[in-house]
Parts: C-alpha cells; sequence; structure tokens
C-alpha cells in the first residue's frame, strides 16, 4: 500500500493485501483474470448439463412412446375381446329372443358381460332420436358408413359425454320382427388396465378433440396433444413432466375417431441421474474461484501498487497539493514513470505559482485605486513570476522625465546600491525604446508602452550577477510590462476624462451662474447641502434608514445629479427666472403704471384748478388716487399669501381709474395682464410663468437623458430630474411616488426645498430663520411633500445647524438653536481663517445663493 512520508508517497512492501481491490483498476485486472478461467469452466459445465439433460428427456420420451404403443395394442386386443362377447351375448339374446329394452340375460351371457359391461340394453333399430335410454340414444342418426358397416355384421364404439365419459359398444341383432340394436357400457377398470408400466408413469387416453378419456394422473382442465407430445416435459398436474405418444386408430373395426394415449413420467424421476452433477457443479466452481482467485492477486499484486501510488498522488495534486511527490523502487518501467510524474509535479507547482502572482497582479491592476500600493504589486509581482532578485520601476512624468517611482530587493539584496546602474539602464531603454539585458549583473530592462506605441515608463529586473533570465521568465515580465502600461495609461485617461467631465459640468453651472447669479448660486449649494445629507443618511445607526449606505460611486452619482439638478434653466427666460416684482419683464413695469396715475393726478389737478370753487369730491378723490398708487406699489411686491380683499380691491383700482392715452384714447389704468399679474397670490410669478419655470425640469430629464453614461453614472438623469417630485405623488413632472423614488432621490429633494427656503436673496422674500424653515419642512412632510425618514434623520444628525454654520448668516439662526450651533459655528470660523473653501470661496467673497422657483 502506499505509504505517506511528508508529501512522498512510496511503497511499504509488496505483499498480498486485500485494499489493493480499493482500484479500480486491480478490480478490473482481478476480475477480469478470474473471469477468464471460470467462464469456460462454467460454459462447459453448462452445455454440458444441458446436453445431457437433452439426452435424457429425449431417451425419457422414446421409452414412454414405445410404452404408449404397448399399452395402445393392449387397449385395442381387450376392445376385440368386448366386441367378441358382446357378440355372443347378442346371439344369446336372439337365440332366447329375449324382448322388451333391458333383458333377461342368459347365465352364459351374464358371465360374459361379468366385469366387462355395466350395463346392457337393446332397442329397436333404427333408434329414434330422443330415445328414452341414454345408452340406446347415443347410437342414434349414424351416417350412411356406420349404417353400412353394422348392416354388415360390425360393430361401433361411440364416447358417451360426462365426467368421467362413458364408452359403448353396440352392434345389430336379428330379430323376427326386425333388426335390434344390442348396446353396452364398457367397464373403464376392464378396458384401461397400466400392465406393464412404472410406478411412476401415468397414461392418458385422449379421444376425438384432445378430449380426455382417461387419466391415471389429475388433470387441470382440456389438455391438448401438441402440449403432449415432444422432449420437453408438460404440466399434466402440479409437477413436470416428460411424455410419449401414440395413436390408436379404431375406424376402420369400430367406426369411431382415433384416440391417442400418452405415457408421462415426472422429470424428477427422467432427470435423477443429473442431481448428483448438480450437487457437485458449485463445489467445483468455488474451488476454481478460489484458486483463480490466488492466481490473480499474486500475479497483478506487483503491476497495480504503482499504479495506485500514482493515483493517489494525482488525485493530491488534483486537490491543489502540488508538493506531492512520489517514491516507486520497482527498477522497471513504473520507477521512470514516477520519476517523471515528479518533475511534472514541480512544474505544474512552478506554473501555478506564475499564474497566481499574474492573478494577483491583474487584480491589482484591475481594482487597486492607491497608486503606490499598485506600483508595489506589479514590481514584486514581476519579480516573483520570473525569480529576480531585485527590480526597479520607472515613469515618465508631465515633463518627459523618467523617475523611480520604486525600487525593491529581496532578502539579502541591497537595492539601494543598484541605484545609480539602473537609473542609468533605464534611461537607455527609454532612448532606444526596447528591452535591454545586462549580461554582467543579470539586469533586464523592458520598456512600457501604451496602446499608442508611447514609452511611459520602464520596469527592470535583476537576476544578479552571471545569471540572465530564462525565455519564459523575459515573457512574462514583457507580458507584464506590457499590461501595467495599459492600466496605467487607463487610469490617467479617465483621470483625464474625469477631469474634462467635471469641468463641463462647471462651465454649465458657470453658464447659469452667468445668466442667473441667484440660480448659479442655488446649484452650488445644492450639492453641498445634499452631500452632508447623504453623508449624516450613511451614518446614522437608528430609525429605518440604518443599513443605508452608498459606495463611492454611488456618491459621485449623486453629487453629479445635485450639480446638474437645474441644468435645464439654461433655456428659462431671465425675465422669468429673475422676475422680482409682480410686473417685471424686462423691466419693472409699475413705473408705467405710476404714470398713468400720475396722468390720471394731473388731469384731477387741472380740473379742480379750473373751477372757481374747487368741491371736496375732488380732492377726495385725489387722496384716493394716491392711497390706490401706493396699495399697487405694496402689492407689486411679491409675499407668501396675498389676501382675497387685496386682489379684489386690485380689481376695483382696475374698473375705477381710467386714463387717456397719447392717441386721445380712454382705457383702464390697468390692464388685464397687469391685473392678473398683481392678483398672484404667493411669490411673483403668474400661472403662465410658474410652468415656464416648472418645465426646466422636463428639459433637466431630456438634457441629461442624452449623455452616454458611464454605468457609475446612469441613474443621474433620474435622480436630478426628482427633485420636484412629492411624496404623494402630486409632484412634477411624472408624478412619482416615494416607493417609485430612490433615497438618493428624496435625499436630493429635500436638500433643494431646505436651500430654497433658507436662501435670502429672495427678490420676493428675506431669508427665512431654521426655527421657521423646520415648521415648514414638517407641514410639507404632513402634506406628503417631502420624505418624513429623510427629514427625521436630517433633524437628528444636525445637517441643518452644519449648514447654516457654514452657508447661512448669523441672524438666520434662531436664539433657541444658538447652543446646539456653537460647536459648529466654531469650527467654520477655524475653517474661514485657513482659507476660502470650496466651491465658491467663503461666505464673505461668494455670492448668496439664489432662489430656486419652487
Amino acid at each position: 500500500m502506499p505509504a505517506l512520508e511528508g508529501n512522498v508517497l512510496g511503497l511499504r512492501r509488496l505483499g498480498i493485501e486485500g485494499r489493493f481491490l480499493r482500484s479500480r483498476v486491480a478490480r478490473r485486472i482481478f476480475i477480469s483474470v478470474v473471469l477468464c478461467a471460470l467462464l469456460p469452466i462454467s460454459a462447459f459445465a453448462l452445455l454440458s448439463w444441458k446436453q445431457v439433460t437433452s439426452q435424457l428427456s429425449q431417451h425419457a420420451s422414446e421409452r414412454l412412446a414405445l410404452d404408449a404403443k404397448q399399452q395402445g395394442m393392449m387397449l385395442l386386443e381387450r376392445l376385440l375381446l368386448l366386441d367378441t362377447s358382446l357378440r355372443l351375448i347378442a346371439a344369446s339374446l336372439s337365440s332366447e329372443g329375449a324382448p322388451g329394452a333391458r333383458p333377461e340375460l342368459p347365465q352364459e351371457a351374464r358371465s360374459l358381460a361379468a366385469g366387462r359391461f355395466e350395463e346392457i340394453s337393446v332397442g329397436a333399430w333404427p333408434v329414434a332420436s330422443g330415445a328414452g335410454d341414454p345408452l340406446l340414444a347415443a347410437f342414434s342418426a349414424p351416417d350412411r358408413q356406420v349404417l353400412a358397416h353394422l348392416e354388415g355384421g360390425g360393430p361401433w364404439l361411440r364416447v358417451l359425454p360426462g365426467a368421467p365419459p362413458a364408452i359403448a359398444l353396440g352392434r345389430l341383432l336379428d330379430g323376427a320382427t326386425g333388426p335390434r340394436l344390442v348396446a353396452a357400457r364398457i367397464d373403464p377398470s376392464f378396458l384401461f388396465v397400466l400392465d406393464g408400466l412404472g410406478s411412476e408413469e401415468g397414461l392418458i387416453v385422449l379421444g376425438e378433440n384432445d378430449t380426455p378419456i382417461f387419466s391415471s394422473v389429475p388433470l387441470e382442465g382440456t389438455v391438448e396433444i401438441a402440449n403432449q407430445i415432444g422432449d420437453w416435459p408438460a404440466a399434466l398436474d402440479d409437477e413436470d413432466r416428460v411424455s410419449g405418444s401414440w395413436g390408436l386408430f379404431l375406424r376402420p373395426t369400430f367406426r369411431a375417431p382415433a384416440w391417442t394415449l400418452l405415457v408421462a413420467e415426472p422429470s424428477r424421476v427422467v432427470l435423477a441421474p443429473l442431481r448428483q452433477f448438480e450437487a457437485i457443479f458449485p463445489l467445483v466452481s468455488v474451488l476454481s474461484l478460489l484458486v483463480m482467485g490466488l492466481s490473480a492477486l499474486v500475479l497483478v499484486r506487483r503491476s497495480l501498487v504503482p499504479i495506485e501510488i500514482l493515483h493517489a498522488a494525482t488525485q493530491r495534486i488534483a486537490d491543489r497539493d502540488f508538493e506531492t511527490r512520489v517514491s516507486i523502487e520497482t527498477n522497471d518501467e513504473f520507477q521512470d514513470l514516477g520519476r517523471s510524474f515528479n518533475e511534472m509535479a514541480e512544474s505544474i507547482a512552478h506554473h501555478v505559482r506564475v499564474v497566481e502572482t499574474v492573478n494577483t497582479v491583474g487584480s491589482a491592476l484591475s481594482s487597486e485605486l492607491d497608486r503606490e500600493k499598485l506600483l508595489d504589486a506589479i514590481l514584486r509581482g514581476a519579480m516573483n513570476v520570473t525569480g529576480a532578485r531585485a527590480g526597479a520601476l520607472h515613469l515618465v512624468d508631465g515633463d518627459d522625465r523618467l523617475r523611480r517611482m520604486r525600487l525593491v530587493g529581496s532578502e539579502g539584496v541591497d537595492a539601494s546600491s543598484l541605484a545609480a546602474n539602473l537609473d542609468r539602464q533605464a534611461s537607455r531603454a527609454l532612448r532606444t525604446d526596447a528591452p535591454i539585458e545586462s549580461p554582467g549583473d543579470g539586469t533586464l530592462s523592458i520598456p512600457m508602452r501604451n496602446h499608442e506605441r508611447e514609452c511611459i515608463g520602464v520596469i527592470q529586473l535583476v537576476a544578479g550577477a552571471g545569471r540572465n533570465l530564462e525565455r519564459p521568465a523575459r515573457a512574462l515580465a514583457e507580458s507584464l510590462a506590457s499590461q501595467t502600461a495599459v492600466t496605467l495609461t487607463r487610469d490617467r485617461l479617465a483621470g483625464e476624462f474625469r477631469g474634462l467631465f467635471e469641468g463641463l459640468i462647471e462651465l454649465l453651472v458657470t453658464a447659469i451662474d452667468e445668466k442667473s447669479p441667484y440660480t448659479g448660486a442655488h446649484c452650488r449649494r445644492v450639492p453641498v447641502l445634499t452631500e452632508m445629507l447623504a453623508d449624516a443618511a450613511c451614518a446614522t445607526q437608528e430609525g429605518p434608514l440604518k443599513d443605508f449606505t452608498l459606495s463611492e460611486a454611488e456618491r459621485y452619482e449623486l453629487r453629479i445629479a445635485a450639480l446638474l439638478h437645474d441644468c435645464g434653466k439654461v433655456t428659462t427666460p431671465v425675465h422669468v427666472q429673475d422676475k422680482a416684482t409682480k410686473l417685471e419683464a424686462l423691466f419693472d413695469r409699475i413705473a408705467v403704471v405710476d404714470l398713468r396715475f400720475e396722468i390720471v393726478l394731473r388731469d384731477l389737478e387741472i380740473s379742480r384748478l379750473g373751477r372757481s370753487e374747487p368741491g371736496p369730491g375732488i380732492s377726495e378723490a385725489i387722496r384716493e388716487l394716491r392711497d390706490d398708487r401706493e396699495f399697487l406699489r405694496r402689492c407689486n411686491i411679491g409675499g407668501e399669501f396675498m389676501a382675497p380683499a387685496d386682489r379684489e380691491r386690485v380689481q376695483r383700482v382696475a374698473r375705477r381709474w381710467r386714463w387717456r392715452g397719447p392717441d386721445g384714447i380712454e382705457q383702464p389704468i390697468l390692464s388685464d395682464e397687469e391685473v392678473e399679474n398683481l392678483c398672484v397670490v404667493r411669490g411673483t410669478l403668474n400661472d403662465r410663468e410658474r410652468d415656464l419655470i416648472n418645465h426646466h425640469v422636463v428639459t433637466t430629464i431630456q438634457m441629461l437623458e442624452q449623455l452616454p453614461y458611464p454605468k457609475s453614472l446612469r441613474n443621474v438623469p433620474f435622480i436630478a430630474g426628482c427633485h420636484h417630485e412629492r411624496m404623494d405623488g402630486c409632484g412634477y413632472p411624472q408624478g412619482l411616488t416615494r416607493e417609485q423614488m430612490s433615497t438618493q432621490a428624496r435625499i436630493l429633494g429635500l436638500a433643494d426645498v431646505f436651500e430654497a427656503l433658507t436662501a435670502k436673496d429672495r427678490p420676493y422674500k428675506p431669508g427665512m430663520k431654521l426655527g421657521t424653515v423646520l415648521s415648514i419642512l414638517e407641514k410639507m412632510r404632513d402634506e406628503g411633500h417631502i420624505d418624513g425618514e429623510i427629514l427625521e434623520v436630517f433633524v437628528r444628525e444636525k445637517v441643518h445647524l452644519r449648514y447654516a454654520a457654514e452657508w447661512l448668516d448669523p441672524e438666520q439662526i434662531d436664539d433657541d438653536l444658538l447652543d446646539e450651533a456653537a460647536p459648529f459655528l466654531a469650527r467654520s470660523a477655524h475653517c474661514e481663517a485657513r482659507g476660502p473653501r470650496e466651491p465658491g470661496g467663503s461666505r464673505a467673497d461668494r455670492p448668496l445663493p439664489a432662489h430656486d422657483r419652487e
């Protein structure tokens, strides 16, 4: 059996052990040898058994057929004797002239009938159909041949149906009144005598249609002759039998169908000579099996042990135990095979180490984000797969100068002493743009070229003095150098494209800023607040968001969405976006309204001066006109709410005062469009202008969906387009519900609302205090406008205080919140003392946030 010493499998001894049969090859050879010996013996014995069985059955059938013939001849003799007896009985009846159907037999006739006939009847001839005597009725309706035979003095043998069947014999008797029929039922004990048969033999007599007439053995139903004649045993009862047959032709003498006689003997009697052979054959087989088995064990043992050792070793190799070796000392081809196996195992172990190292390097190339760790993994991996004792990695910087980034030496090697020489050889390899090998110190310098065939660096491997890297090692090193170049170039291009992408976003935000400083500042502040709120949601340890996390890619995606969430406002008209008063268009049209009031006031003054005695009505009208003008000036300033009474007064003013234009036509002092604008309930925008503002979200989605995003930014359009949706599905533009929005989208929505409420540069309202904003947010939460879970984190994690400390004026922080906000205010003051923040600098030198048209 294989012995394990360390990782070496070898032989302890070559004795006979049953356990070696665990090997499939051993079992196959062992079974093959045994079967090759046993099969011929078994086949010969089986053939002999079948041949002897066939011969015994055939001889028995022939013997039984002779017995059946002998019984048939004896049966025929008894029938002839019975016919003679019946003729004599009939003659005695004739001489006696016995009348009647059942005559009284004379003594002589009775002697003849005793033991031969069971019943004798005499009747008129021909017998009428349906005669009362069943024995006579059996002889009714003879055919012409039978009738001629009877009239010629011949007998007629009949088989009467029944269980068992009866056999009758009839003759014609001449009488004074005409011919009469004498019929007698034959006694079966006289007719069927089993003389000459063995004690185990049985006789079966079959009549017409294989109907059983007599059987000395039990019969099960109707027995067919075809099943009784032949060499194979027939199941006459519960025991298999061998039979022989002979046909007894009765028509010439008795005008009856032929009978078939079967003599059957049990198979156990016929095959008795085989029983001894059957008893000896298993013993002979077992003995042969033992002899062949021992021979097979002795013969195959020495050949199969090395196979078993190699099988066990290959199984351990398959289980990734690549240090497994074998020790086979048989002085034959198996020993050579063992030596080849060890060499193969060593080669596999080396290649596996190389593959694992290459995989490690490949994984680092694809996933490692730390540049220093990446370069170290590349260099050490190249040293491991090539067996180098030292190595260096150089990269070309932005000034096209070669800089050594890493220098590594294996244990016992002072890599710093090689630095100067490696730098010179690296510069030489960079100039020649081809691998350079130094035979003296065994240094291989390989330029790293990217897809544009541009050399971006040099990787160097030092084998040691007097040694050179082998060709496979060089090929691996060149492959790693190529992969490294691709990875470094990929990272550089990714960084450049990311910078370009962010630059374009900054360009778009700048364009919005130049178009409207308010909106531009809003686009810069919302991303800051969004990131604050996202960090708080990730850090919370309680509530429904305790398991919420964002990867770096998802965090970057959210930041880009926040920066671009209002990019659609580039298409919003400036006079609508920056509308500070209700009548403002390209300019504030309240000045035009003032001019009309001045014209009406002028006309009233002229009327008053033209009268000799000015009445109190004109003075009152002048006073009311001036009050109405001041009222319209106040209405022109947007607010959070306009009372219905004020809206009704605007309409009364428009109906009451009229002015005459330069064309001399008199018209209302306020146009319908001016009345509509002055009656705006909240803010400064009318419904048409509100629709224009709201449409910026649709434009934002359309603009963002046209960009070919990478997989990590594919949700930017959706997140950015949801910042005006509501939790109850009543928002715009898509009417999404809370369940249809991601957590990131709900975070951005809350940040957008909070920034809009706290912005102090709204043209129609001052910046709100934190307490007021929080009350509004709670009301919006209850109304299904914003997400309650996000708001809970927003307040619990004090995001509003951190944002207020950095971005709001101190007077916007309520007195009761100052103690909570103190740590954040101190930290913000410390940061501003160190320099401006990004984006946009410190609070003092950065433009105030824009109003966002909610």
